[in-house]
């Protein structure tokens, strides 16, 4: 006994481009021997499937196989949303300061993260407050690198004084707040009312920053206040340094002083004898 088996394309043809059933016998209890293969889908349609695999199927009657091509759908949109960059405290690598801007599509990472930031003078270690390199975007989203500020400040020797003919050194030891263990690496000199000092008129060491005025450069600058600056490549620190005289100077000069008022006197005291002698003589002349 044998049955027909009837192939049915829809949306599309056959291998040889005829869209006419194709038919086959098939004893009963047998499976589809020329299975037709190979179907064309017709503009617009894609996807073809059978509705039953023939192949696999046990034929006891009449059977119809229909192969449908399923019309193409229009391409989803995809979604992008805005990812805004700022930068607070400093610039990016090329020195700007403007957001800077990308289009991500909806849960994906952004792909253009700028790099390279750089701090404004008095801030440093700068940081995102989220990582946008693990962020995945579902919406409009900013993402802020903000450097931390920073400064110098004077621990040891602030407003202090010196004593010419002292001997001594001067001792001013700066601290930096943030990172301090870095403090040394960023020195580059001192100056004393502006003028940039040679690096043979102090020595300098870590340990914070500790810089040492050397006696002899201090002997050189004039009784009064001086204003000291400790450089840094990002920064700077000011403190008011008085030179004093040296107190046996005054001391002597007082005695100088008096001498020289004593002989002024004992001088003038000379000249009025010696007038009043005059005077008596020329009244004794007179009358003789």
């Amino acid at each position: 006994t044998k049955h027909t088996v009837t192939y049915v394309v829809v949306n599309g043809t056959w291998a040889d481009g005829t869209a006419a059933n194709k038919t086959e016998e098939v004893e009963d209890g047998q499976s589809p021997a020329s299975v037709p293969t190979g179907m064309i889908a017709s503009e617009g349609f894609e996807g073809g499937a059978w509705n039953t695999d023939p192949s696999s199927a046990t034929i006891t009657g009449t059977t119809t196989f229909t192969y449908t091509f399923m019309a193409k759908q229009p391409p989803t949109p995809v979604t992008k949303h805005t990812v805004t960059y700022v930068v607070v405290d400093g610039t990016w690598a090329d020195g700007t300061v403007m957001n800077k801007t990308e289009e991500v599509e909806d849960g994906q990472s952004p792909a253009k993260i700028p790099t390279g930031m750089i701090p404004s003078t008095g801030f440093t270690g700068g940081a995102w407050d989220t990582n946008p390199a693990t962020a995945t975007i579902t919406g409009a989203t900013t993402f802020t690198y903000t450097f931390e500020a920073f400064s110098y400040g004077i621990i040891t020797g602030t407003d202090g004084s010196w004593t010419k003919g002292s001997g001594k050194t001067y001792t001013i030891t700066v601290k930096r707040s943030v990172n301090d263990s870095e403090c040394f690496s960023h020195f580059t000199g001192v100056e004393i009312d502006g003028v940039l000092l040679a690096a043979n008129a102090y020595t300098a060491s870590s340990g914070s920053t500790v810089v040492t005025l050397k006696a002899t450069t201090l002997q050189k600058l004039s009784t009064g206040t001086h204003t000291v600056t400790i450089l840094f490549d990002d920064g700077s620190v000011s403190t008011k340094l008085t030179i004093k005289a040296n107190p046996a100077s005054p001391a002597t000069d007082d005695r100088r002083l008096t001498g020289l008022w004593a002989w002024l006197t004992g001088l003038s005291a000379l000249g009025m004898g010696c007038a009043a002698f005059l005077q008596r003589k020329r009244r004794y002349a007179g009358k003789h």
